[in-house]
């Protein structure tokens, strides 16, 4: 029902403008003095009527293609000169066009009334200013109100993103099972490995706690995140299971900035669904940028026909809406949900 609400209000708007200015201008009254009294009769021509209704379409076209087209093309251009060319040719012809109906209609009707044809044309040149900077308030209002909503919405989902990881990954039974394979390979190898293990898993743990607590982070940061998890994930397989990894990082511009704990959900599937310890499994993750691009594939295959789409840990639903919402038009994910692989292509426009 809401979303009927301001076209409702879009029309009688312009039906009050419209109302306005033809009892104004349009309605003539003669006034016939009966007696010592005064009566007024009213005459409404139906010619005046389609002159000013088409004067009321031109000050639309003003309105609306300036608040649909020229304004969100002068506020994304980076070459305002052009984009206010536009706006200025747009208000110069419907202007001149309302001034030739007023011409016509101050000749034809108001010939012996010319303070009433400098009046409407005075109030044509008002209306073409108001209806000018309206749009222009319109626009900057619609974009802050819609604006301050994504920003919440972002907020939320981001809130939501970090609960569901936290519950699918640092929970007793992720650091039971993690702490229980370092202490096998530090009963095994007694060396650095088991040092590296439990730093990778401190890292981690201090990247989702507390650098992961902001807007955007540096890419670095996010690649050194998903290395770690990698790391630790590999505590899984031995050298003998038949796992084909590889992770190939780069080339990487890291002076970009990204959303936090991005990459890693759909990482998380892979290592879920991806291995099996008795047959041949592969996971390949790709990351680069190139352009103000990145690129980030990751390709893996199943076992047991599970559609990973419904069967996400954190939730690929989830992933795709914090998408949405922080890079809209800015990305293209893809997704091919195999019976024996599953492949996965995310490409993002950076600023």
């Amino acid at each position: 029902m809401k979303k009927y609400i301001e076209p409702f209000l879009h029309i009688l708007f312009w039906i009050l403008v419209l109302y306005i200015t033809y009892t104004n201008f349009g309605v003539k009254v003669r006034m016939i003095k009966v007696g010592a009294d005064l009566e007024y009769t009213k005459e409404y021509n139906p010619v005046f009527f389609a002159l000013i209704s088409v004067y009321i379409g031109l000050a639309m076209i003003l309105f609306y293609g300036n608040l649909g087209l020229l304004l969100p093309k002068w506020i994304k251009s980076n070459n305002k000169k052009n984009a206010t060319v536009a706006i200025a040719a747009l208000f110069v012809t419907t202007l001149a066009l309302s001034l030739l109906i007023n011409y016509f209609i101050a000749k034809e009707y108001f010939a012996y009334e010319m303070h009433k044809g400098t009046a409407l044309i005075a109030y044509s040149v008002f209306l073409h200013f108001l209806f000018l900077f309206l749009s222009i308030g319109y626009r900057l209002t619609k974009d802050w109100y819609k604006n301050e909503i994504i920003r919440k919405q972002i907020l939320q989902e981001k809130l939501e993103t970090e609960l569901n990881f936290l519950k699918a990954q640092i929970n007793p039974h992720f650091l039971f099972n993690t702490l229980n394979n370092l202490y096998a390979e530090s009963r095994k190898h007694e060396d650095k490995k088991v040092a590296n293990g439990i730093a990778k898993l401190s890292h981690m743990m201090r990247y989702m706690i507390y650098d992961s607590n902001v807007e955007l982070v540096s890419l670095d940061k996010e690649i050194n995140y998903l290395e770690s998890y990698v790391e630790l994930q590999k505590l899984r397989v031995s050298e003998n299971d038949p796992l084909d990894l590889k992770v190939d990082i780069g080339p990487v511009d890291t002076s970009f900035q990204i959303a936090p704990i991005l990459f890693i959900p759909f990482v998380e599937n892979a290592f879920k669904y991806g291995i099996h310890l008795e047959q041949a499994c592969f996971i390949h993750i790709q990351l680069s940028t190139s352009n103000n691009e990145l690129l980030f594939t990751i390709s893996n295959s199943k076992f047991n026909n599970v559609s990973i789409n419904e069967h996400s840990g954190v939730g690929l639903s989830n992933v795709k809406r914090r998408l949405s919402l922080l890079y809209p038009n800015q990305h293209e994910l893809r997704i091919v949900d195999g019976d024996d692989h599953y492949d996965l292509s995310l490409k993002i426009q950076l600023n």
